[in-house]
């Protein structure tokens, strides 16, 4: 075999495995990064011929934002309750557990990430709320209680002007109680701090349920033949990354909705159903990708 022969094989080779080693990169970082929103993620694991996918919990994600909007807006439509806001915060709860960084090697890092995450989307469109209500005057409210409201507090205040806003002391009360949980070691210790949670959600928060759920997707992770995943294949793949792409939109859409909903219906006086749904629906689209793409800038800029 002649050298320039030797070469080129050795050259092909080289180019095959550092094809090899750039898809297994791409489908470990594309998993890291999709656990940076919020802890959701596409689980991978490998396996001998591939890698394996779960691709449920941004479907779930995004069944339980669309019930939510639902629930919107067939209350604001036709005055009525659809019992359906309950099992989707559930499935909000559960998603929190089942997808929570248990990384607190740097708790004060962990904890500032993670309120930021929730905390600037919020931001962004208490801002445009707050705006609107100036102008339009939709609901007086003191100044202090807007105040604990941006701080995250919206839970413990009656008057709040963002009626949604009670979700986000929710949540940043499951990420306290995460990082007390796995700030500690030892059964009982642990054992400890979920029983004092349960009694704080119970008694003084009075949401149990809530945290019963996350404290179930928490500890169903580590059995993970109950959540079996499918093999990646070309067309799940690419339905993993819409998927993917979509649920990324969620939480924004989560917090705009409502008020578009209340702008489209109170403000625009639109009452005819369809009409109702379709244009509080496009708008609120639009207003995530607005809120979404001035949050990212944000976090890019202080985490």
């Amino acid at each position: 075999m002649s050298p320039y022969n030797l070469s080129l094989q050795t050259y092909n080779i080289y180019l095959n495995n550092m094809q090899l080693c750039l898809r297994k990169a791409y489908l470990i970082f594309f998993s890291l990064v999709a656990g940076n929103l919020q802890g959701d993620q596409f689980i991978t694991n490998k396996i001998k011929g591939g890698y394996r996918c779960i691709i449920w919990p941004s479907i779930a994600r995004i069944t339980a934002t669309l019930m939510i909007f639902i629930f919107h807006y067939y209350s604001i439509q036709y005055n009525k309750i659809l019992p359906i806001d309950v099992p989707a915060i559930l499935i909000f709860c559960f998603l929190t557990g089942y997808l929570i960084n248990q990384n607190v090697a740097n708790k004060r890092q962990w904890i500032a990430k993670h309120y930021l995450k929730i905390m600037v989307p919020f931001w962004v469109v208490m801002f445009f709320v707050l705006l609107a209500n100036y102008f339009v005057t939709y609901k007086h409210v003191f100044i202090a209680n807007t105040f604990i409201v941006l701080l995250g507090g919206g839970l413990f205040v009656s008057e709040k002007l963002y009626v949604i806003s009670w979700y986000i002391t929710l949540v940043l009360l499951q990420y306290l109680f995460f990082l007390c949980l796995l700030s500690v070691t030892g059964y009982l210790y642990k054992l400890g701090i979920i029983l004092i949670s349960f009694c704080i959600f119970h008694y003084i928060v009075n949401m149990d349920w809530y945290y019963i759920a996350t404290l179930i997707g928490y500890y169903s992770k580590f059995f993970k033949k109950t959540f079996f995943p499918q093999k990646i294949n070309n067309s799940k793949s690419k339905i993993c990354k819409i998927l993917f792409l979509i649920q990324q939109f969620c939480y924004c859409f989560f917090l705009t909705h409502g008020g578009i909903l209340l702008l489209c219906h109170n403000v625009l006086d639109i009452n005819n159903s369809i009409l109702l749904l379709s244009i509080s629906f496009t708008i609120t689209c639009i207003s995530t990708i607005i809120c979404k793409q001035i949050s990212d800038i944000i976090l890019l800029r202080y985490i």
